[in-house]
């Protein structure tokens, strides 16, 4: 399957937008991690997308017509669980959310995931999209839950973590996370700050299986 190769990105430093790029990565990254030296070859990202050995992995595809082969963001707890394996197996710097992680370790991610899955062109947009969303939303997440509680996750080393902490604690940063705690919340005009009631489960989830319910 065809895929728009990566284009050479000039590396920018405290940038402060970010943007997806057209292969799942956030080209605002600061800088490349440095690159390990690989023991075998490594194949481009285009050789990857376009290898026949992708065809018999799970398909990404929204409908699911061909369940349990097919599985979707939101619908399967796999892609989620393959997600969170991809980036926690190898997370290696003071990464609080995605915009702070290099493009090439960004790109390296996207590759491994690609790797677990197959799907057709005409859902390639929409794979990144989602794919992305629920990369920064478990990151963010995670990371978040470990600073509020003061308990380092397991998959950040000590040293990364000591710098995320030192980071959290200037004023800029914790006149920013202050702001945001408030936007939060908000009582949006006496409607009262949003809630999840759903648990753990997605609304993706919760919307597929009421229809499923009506349909039935």
């Amino acid at each position: 399957m065809g895929s728009v190769p990566f284009r050479s990105v000039p590396r920018r430093r405290n940038a402060s937008t970010t943007s997806v790029g057209s292969q799942g990565v956030d080209s605002s990254a600061a800088s490349a991690a440095p690159a390990a030296p690989a023991e075998l070859p490594q194949l481009s990202l285009n050789e990857i997308m376009s290898s026949p050995s992708r065809r018999p992995k799970p398909r990404l595809h929204p409908d699911r017509p061909e369940r349990p082969k097919d599985v979707w963001f939101g619908l399967d707890d796999c892609v989620r669980t393959d997600i969170s394996s991809i980036y926690q197996n190898d997370f290696k710097g003071p990464w609080s959310c995605i915009s702070n992680v290099p493009l090439e370790h960004q790109k390296q991610w996207w590759s491994r995931f690609a790797q677990r899955y197959f799907w057709e062109d005409e859902h390639h947009d929409a794979v990144i999209k989602l794919y992305r969303k629920q990369l920064k939303e478990l990151l963010k997440n995670l990371i978040s839950k470990g600073k509020r509680d003061g308990v380092k996750p397991d998959f950040v080393s000590d040293d990364d973590w000591n710098l995320m902490v030192e980071r959290w604690d200037t004023k800029p940063a914790m006149k920013k996370s202050k702001r945001c705690s408030g936007a939060r919340k908000s009582q949006r005009s006496g409607y009262g700050a949003h809630c999840h009631t759903g648990g753990s489960k997605p609304f993706t989830k919760i919307e597929y299986e009421m229809t499923e319910k009506i349909m039935a």
